[in-house]
């Protein structure tokens, strides 16, 4: 206890005394801080460590110098440099939240030449300033010491982060636009792996100063491209492809100038109309459509599709699809009827269009008449209906079938008000669109093509409802009357009544779709339904069981009547039947045996007194019997009735089948990163495909992203099955029966005649051989036609020999050739 209390002072005495020598030590360190930090930007320092840190954690940036001198410059320039290290790291997080788009713009260079070169110029970090200095760097740096991959990469970083850079920004300098095109051209072409020679052709332009205007315009900058590759003819379409979808992404098109806007869109207008070989299908739908939805008009939501379409473009449209189609007015000027265009995959039946009539009749009479496709050679209308249609139905997620029968309604007033004054309007129009401006669209070639696929969108979507819900919104609501006309009116027309049952069969399968058609169903009482309802398994099978038994009763009639035509004669005073069954002296009574009543009996008994008339004649004289027609004649007509109903009962059983047989083909407007899912996922096989992605600037994600041309569509895999059979077919028949001269005058389609082949194999085989005949035509017709008649074997881009399987010749097909232009 005593030590405890002596220890307890002098313990408490040498913590007095570390404390004030910890004191003096901590008033010196303080001295060393307030030193450092006033020499932040020059000296490794504890606030310069802290700046690393957090740029890294908050920012991704590590070991960036330019970015900490860039801050340093701002605290120096804004005077918040202070003597506490506290004060200054609270400056510090004020200078980051208030430029954080700035240090991401300074830290997205890969070298820090550039943003050395930047700081020393007192270039701003944002706006067209920053990217015009950045473009002038990258020009300077193409004209010294140039290397051609480094320069790419740190260009290609730049085109990343150009929607962030540009801050909703438009460039109105055409000299910016023209160096921005050049070095895109040239980065493009470092990409391909091109030729040297190509690249140094720009090169020099570059360090010449020998640039051209013409390349402000996206067919200047191609025409450049196609002269520097001339050398290169293999490489050209990549670069060409590759600039195309660079010109016409979204981030590009909302930074050029209104004229510039103007002059591509033009230009792509017609490059898709001309079917030029560097624009495929799929691409033109996507750029066509960053064309017209990048920039909004001024429609609401609730307006149709392309009332929020840019105006003038619509109307440039309208006069390119114009020249397709030749307008017909009464004489009181009224328009006659509307242009129309059908889907290729609608088309494909026979056409069967309502007469023509009075002009003085209803919206829905008015649309139907003379339906048929007024494009029908002209890609443009294809590519402008995609887009519109993709836009539908996306809309359609939100409403339900009857809204969009107002909406399809109003459409059709719309075109019908059109006049040939109106009409003469929008020509006029046509030649003198512009960006700005108020330009009316009511009643153009677009808004036609617009309500063509609203009523493919109103189809669509009862059937998506009959398949959910078994009921549908616009055959129950107040215009009910008119959707029941608008469904009567078309379904007769090309294949819509195979693309209705499709929708419902791959929604919910061909029972519910029995059950619809069924009675009490919501379709049973429809007159185009009629055909598919005796297609129905169940009819089917109930058609044949009645036809069977109809074909029994009249065979055992016929073999009754055949076996008494060649027993029985009849009597030639009376027409009795009687059976001969004994000749002796020819002399015969007519019911009386002629040699007493102990010879033979006829038939094995006696005969009856009353039987016959009695009088004599000889058998020479008595006449055959001849089948009572009396009696076959109800059965026979009993089983054609059976044999009508059957065949009926094929024919839709097969309806069935075509339906299922339908391709729809991909969306392909739709784009990869957009998350949307519809009733259209379902119904159509969506086509993704890549677009030119704008990010956020916080993000800085704005990646630059390639188009994918065509996905595999997995219709034409389904198709292999059949295709596989039909060859083993065709080399197993005719193999080794036609010689090698006979099968070059041979064509498929008199080899698989329908009759053909049931004289040869039998009808249920040959009814068997020749379905699977037409599903293959159709199929590859199909897969050709979607793939422009080519073929990829083995790397190499083919063109086919042929555009329809049933004129291929014997030869084309049982060919051993190596390369598919010869045949195999």
């Amino acid at each position: 206890m005593d030590q405890n209390d002596d220890f307890g002072p002098l313990f408490l005495e040498r913590v007095d005394t570390l404390l004030g020598e910890m004191a003096d030590s901590m008033e010196a360190m303080a001295g060393v801080v307030r030193d450092i930090v006033t020499h932040v930007a020059e000296s490794e320092s504890l606030f310069s460590r802290y700046l690393q840190h957090v740029l890294a954690w908050s920012y991704g940036c590590k070991n960036l110098v330019q970015v900490e001198k860039w801050i340093a410059l701002k605290m120096d320039t804004a005077s918040m440099m202070d003597s506490s290290l506290h004060c200054n790291i609270l400056y510090l997080h004020i200078i980051c939240r208030k430029n954080v788009g700035s240090i991401l713009r300074i830290a997205s260079w890969d070298s820090e030449e550039i943003a050395k070169e930047l700081l020393q110029n007192e270039v701003q970090f944002e706006g067209i300033s920053f990217v015009s200095a950045i473009v002038s760097h990258f020009l300077r740096l193409v004209g010294e010491n140039f290397e051609a991959n480094k320069w790419s990469n740190s260009f290609s970083l730049f085109l990343n982060s150009f929607a962030a850079l540009m801050e909703g920004g438009v460039i109105e300098d055409e000299d910016l636009i023209v160096n921005l095109r050049l070095l895109i051209l040239l980065n493009v072409l470092i990409s391909v792996d091109v030729e040297e020679m190509a690249v140094g052709r720009i090169v020099q332009m570059i360090t010449e100063d020998t640039i051209s205007t013409d390349i402000a315009t996206v067919s200047g900058c191609l025409g450049l491209l196609k002269d520097s590759m001339s050398e290169t003819p293999s490489k050209t379409k990549e670069a060409q492809d590759h600039l195309l979808r660079i010109f016409f992404s979204p981030w590009w098109l909302k930074v050029i100038s209104n004229k510039v806007y103007n002059d591509d869109a033009i230009f792509l207008m017609s490059a898709i109309k001309q079917r030029r070989d560097y624009i495929k299908e799929q691409t033109a739908v996507v750029l066509l459509r960053n064309v017209l939805t990048c920039r909004r008009g001024n429609g609401s939501q609730s307006t149709l599709p392309t009332s929020s379409f840019l105006p003038s473009i619509v109307v440039l449209l309208s006069c390119e699809l114009n020249a397709n189609h030749h307008e017909s007015f009464s004489e009181s000027g009224e328009r006659v009827g509307m242009p129309h265009f059908v889907p290729h995959w609608l088309s494909t039946e026979g056409v069967n269009t309502p007469p023509l009539t009075d002009v003085s009749i209803d919206e829905v009479d008015w649309y139907l008449r003379n339906y048929h496709n007024s494009f029908d050679d002209c890609p443009l209308a294809k590519v402008v209906s995609d887009i519109i249609f993709g836009e539908l139905i996306e809309k359609a997620r939100s409403i339900n079938s009857d809204e969009l029968l107002i909406m399809f309604q109003a459409s059709i007033q719309e075109q019908k008000e059109v006049n040939q004054a109106t009409n003469a309007r929008l020509l006029r129009c046509s030649g003198q669109a512009s960006l700005q401006g108020p330009v009316s669209i009511k009643g153009c070639y677009v808004r036609a093509l617009e309500t063509d696929a609203i009523l493919l969108t109103f189809v669509c979507k009862v059937a998506e409802e009959l398949s959910n819900y078994s009921r549908s919104f616009a055959l129950e609501g107040v215009n009910a009357v008119c959707a029941v006309r608008i469904l009567n009116g078309v379904m007769p027309i090309f294949r819509w009544p195979d693309f209705f049952f499709k929708v419902i069969m791959k929604l919910k399968g061909s029972g519910h779709l029995a059950n619809l058609l069924s009675e009490g169903g919501p379709l049973h009482n429809f007159n185009w339904c009629q055909q598919w309802m005796q297609g129905l398994s169940s009819h089917q099978r109930d058609v044949e069981m009645r036809l069977r038994r109809s074909e029994a009763a009249l065979r055992e009639a016929e073999i009754d009547e055949d076996n008494k035509a060649r027993q029985f004669r009849r009597c030639p005073h009376c027409n009795e039947m009687f059976g001969v069954d004994q000749v002796n002296c020819g002399v015969f009574y007519c019911g009386r045996d002629a040699h007493g009543a102990n010879g033979p009996a006829v038939g094995g008994r006696a005969v009856q007194g009353g039987y016959g008339c009695g009088r004599q004649f000889r058998l020479d004289e008595a006449i055959p019997y001849a089948r009572d027609e009396t009696l076959l004649g109800p059965l026979r007509e009993e089983v054609l009735a059976n044999r009508n109903l059957f065949e009926a009962s094929n024919q839709g059983a097969e309806l069935w089948a075509r339906a299922e047989r339908l391709d729809i083909p991909p969306i392909s407007f739709r784009l990869q990163n957009e998350d949307r899912t519809s009733m259209s996922s379902k119904i159509f096989n969506i086509s993704l495909v890549d677009h030119l992605q704008q990010t956020p600037e916080e993000e800085n994600i704005c990646r630059l992203a390639a188009i994918l041309n065509q996905l595999p569509r997995l219709e034409h895999v389904s198709c292999l099955p059949d295709l596989i059979e039909f060859y083993i077919f065709i080399h197993k028949t005719f193999r080794h029966v036609v010689t090698r001269e006979e099968s070059f005058n041979m064509k498929l389609r008199d080899v698989m005649d329908e009759r053909l082949l049931r004289a040869r194999f039998g009808a249920v085989h040959a009814s068997h051989l020749y379905s699977l005949f037409l599903r293959v035509v159709e199929k590859v017709n199909l897969f050709l036609t979607a793939n422009e008649n080519r073929v990829n074997f083995e790397c190499e881009d083919v063109a086919m020999p042929f555009t329809d399987l049933m004129d291929v010749s014997l030869i084309q097909v049982l060919s051993e050739a190596e390369h598919p232009s010869n045949g195999h």
